[in-house]
């Protein structure tokens, strides 16, 4: 009966669509959410999922799971970060996806008719499919949910779900040796919003995850380095619409106190830190990020005349200070654009071979600044007066490398001021450095 109901829809409206020309795509488009909601009335396609890579469910069956949801039904209680195997939808024979090292590829996930939220994408072992430690990991990119809106024209409802429209992002395969992988799809920090601007649901943490395996490619040793995980918003905005930036807050759906709460303001992802326009990833532990150049053999380390430099922790002029102002230094990519950042302000041990492309230090002020000083052992560097505030001045997203004054220093004082929007001085914060 299912069968003929729809049949007849689809055949219907294509006939009716057939004379008029210039109205069939409105025409069509419309014949087809006809489609989908008779159909979507007996199989569960009301939230996103991923689509391409192909997903590991069984057709028909639900191709995400969520965190919260009651068991026993077709929206089974799943943690993540992956379908568990024992789940009636999991579909053990699902294809596998044939990647290479280095190469340009797509995850594409249904609209389903919400918005809002991040996506994170992910690389792990085959064997590592459900530990959500090795997925949080191997962060291929983050996304916003609402990334590079396209029209889904593909007939199969188990493809545009409830809508007419999907979200995709582009990501580079990572350096990883050849062999069978599972990627991760997540969605998370959603929301709706009611007549008066207000959230009126806050959706929980939603999963798929697609068989990949990674034949050729780049070489391993010679042409990888180690990854980082990237960010594109895929919109206009350089940031995410969402209540969350992060997984596993969200312990049942809806998620509780959200409702009447004023819209939330954009969010980078976590472990991503905004600077001036940018979401750059933050590292709080340089050791694991040490690449296989020799230690201190760097350019930038004989620039300084050492192979490390030891910070110390910042000391603040007013107590108030540390609860408005953050240190960072910043390790550059060779065409000048921020790679990653680290804290100085809880003190640093910093290896200079990490930053072959030059460092430099930046200042986030979450206050309303109009302007900062940069010095060094009392000689002024640098007057910033618009963010981002770094110690050696940018072009946009370039940044220049940060030199010291002369390379036989063995101890540099930097000091750094703060001025308020009224140009009269709000903090100062110093802190030593020791080249060894």
């Amino acid at each position: 009966m299912l069968y003929l109901l729809t049949h007849f829809v689809m055949v219907k409206g294509l006939v009716q669509c057939v004379p008029y020309n210039g109205v069939r795509k409105f025409c069509l488009r419309f014949v087809r959410i006809l489609f989908f909601l008779i159909i979507s009335t007996t199989y569960s396609y009301g939230h996103s999922y991923l689509i391409e890579p192909t997903a590991d469910w069984k057709s028909f069956g639900r191709a995400h799971c969520r965190r919260g949801g009651p068991k026993n039904n077709s929206s089974d209680d799943c943690p993540g970060p992956c379908i568990d195997e024992s789940s009636w939808f999991f579909n053990s024979n699902a294809p596998i996806s044939i990647w290479k090292r280095g190469e340009v590829r797509k995850a594409i996930w249904n609209r389903n008719n919400h918005k809002r939220g991040f996506v994170r994408l992910s690389l792990v072992p085959r064997s590592q499919r459900m530990s959500d430690d090795a997925h949080s990991k191997n962060v291929v990119k983050y996304s916003c949910f609402e990334s590079q809106k396209k029209d889904c024209n593909s007939p199969l409802v188990a493809t545009c779900g409830t809508d007419v429209y999907t979200y995709q992002t582009n990501f580079t395969v990572p350096c990883v040796p050849d062999g069978d992988y599972v990627f991760g799809w997540s969605w998370y920090g959603a929301y709706d919003i009611n007549r008066y601007k207000q959230v009126s649901y806050h959706f929980g943490d939603y999963w798929s995850c697609a068989f990949v395996r990674i034949q050729g490619g780049i070489t391993v040793k010679s042409e990888c380095s180690r990854p980082l995980p990237t960010f594109s918003s895929g919109t206009p905005l350089n940031q995410c619409r969402a209540l969350s930036n992060r997984l596993g807050l969200c312990l049942i759906e809806p998620c509780p106190n959200a409702y009447g709460k004023s819209v939330p303001k954009l969010y980078c992802p976590v472990n991503m830190v905004l600077i001036g326009s940018e979401c750059v990833p933050y590292i709080s532990d340089l050791q694991s990020w040490w690449n296989e150049e020799p230690y201190g053999t760097g350019p930038l380390a004989r620039a300084f005349g050492g192979k490390r430099i030891i910070f110390s922790e910042c000391k603040f002029l007013k107590s108030l200070g540390s609860a408005h102002v953050d240190l960072y230094f910043a390790a550059l990519k060779i065409n000048g654009h921020l790679k990653f950042v680290s804290h100085l302000c809880q003190g640093a041990d910093v290896p200079l071979h990490l930053f072959k492309n030059g460092l430099t230090i930046i200042c986030v002020v979450r206050k309303l600044t109009s302007g900062i000083r940069f010095f060094a052992d009392n000689v002024l560097l640098r007057h910033q007066y618009f963010e981002p505030y770094s110690i050696s001045g940018n072009e946009g997203p370039i940044f220049y490398p940060f030199r010291p004054l002369t390379s036989s220093n063995s101890t540099m004082n930097l000091l750094v001021q703060i001025f308020d929007e009224r140009g009269y001085s709000f903090d100062s914060l110093s802190i030593y450095a020791n080249f060894i």
